[in-house]
């Protein structure tokens, strides 16, 4: 008994998940494209960490892109 029910529920599973992905006629992303991080040591336990987004820029704007470094301590 409890192997049928193991089956049926996966086999939903499977079904449900073939029916949403069949049902999706397209998906569109006009964003992030990707991103370096690096980091470089400066001293004993004091990093400095570089982040280089990259974009589509015909897609959705940055928002607030911040212009100058900034040191961030953690």
């Amino acid at each position: 008994m409890f192997n049928k029910i193991k089956f049926l529920k996966s086999w939903w599973l499977i079904f449900t998940t073939a029916l949403i992905v069949v049902s999706m006629n397209e998906a569109k992303a006009s964003h992030v494209l990707g991103a370096d991080i690096s980091y470089r040591c400066i001293s004993n336990l004091k990093f400095e960490i570089t982040v280089k987004y990259y974009r589509d820029c015909r897609g959705i704007g940055f928002g607030n892109p911040i212009l100058n470094n900034e040191m961030i301590d953690i």
